[in-house]
């Protein structure tokens, strides 16, 4: 129970740093299809949620066939682990508990390890608001960076995409494919 109340905090604690990191990066404006046509770098957030897990793989391979000459770079967050798939070439960074403050925002030295990579797209496979998942999205200062629509998600995705709401599992991820291409 106390480490139920104690996750809650930190996703508390987590919106707060990510009100704050949308507030200071800049906006820039910037050519939308072009830059999907020259994506050359993707990072994909990985969700850390049972069956997603699986039905997640449908979009990752949709990117793979999109952009199949650009480098995929999947990032696991804590407690997802082995879950994310290893049969598709791309390099895995992991988040560790140690990569977090206490309070379970990333530290500032493992963020910068996303934007000084200089990722096109960023795609968050989260199916509902995960403010850690967006904190990276936000962090790696992609020029695209695609999730699923939600509350708090204006400021960190330029592009949502909103499946019907009886849509649920693997059809969300279907949607989201679609989208992609």
């Amino acid at each position: 129970m106390l480490e139920g109340l104690w996750h809650a905090v930190q996703k508390k604690f987590t919106k707060i740093a990510l009100r704050k990191l949308t507030k200071e990066l800049p906006r820039d404006e910037f050519d939308a299809l072009e830059v999907w046509e020259t994506v050359h770098k993707v990072l994909v957030c990985w969700p850390g949620e049972g069956l997603d897990l699986l039905a997640a793989r449908v979009v990752l391979n949709r990117i793979r066939e999109r952009f199949p000459n650009a480098s995929l770079t999947l990032l696991a967050l804590p407690g997802v682990g082995a879950s994310a798939p290893t049969e598709i070439e791309a390099e895995m960074i992991t988040v560790r508990r140690e990569d977090l403050s206490f309070f379970g925002i990333p530290r500032k030295n493992f963020c910068k390890n996303f934007y000084d990579r200089g990722f096109d797209l960023v795609v968050d496979l989260s199916p509902r608001f995960e403010p850690l998942a967006a904190y990276f999205c936000l962090s790696s200062k992609a020029p695209l960076r695609l999730g699923f629509a939600g509350p708090l998600v204006d400021q960190v995705y330029n592009f949502q995409v909103s499946p019907r709401s009886d849509r649920l599992g693997i059809d969300r991820y279907r949607v989201l494919a679609r989208y992609i291409g």
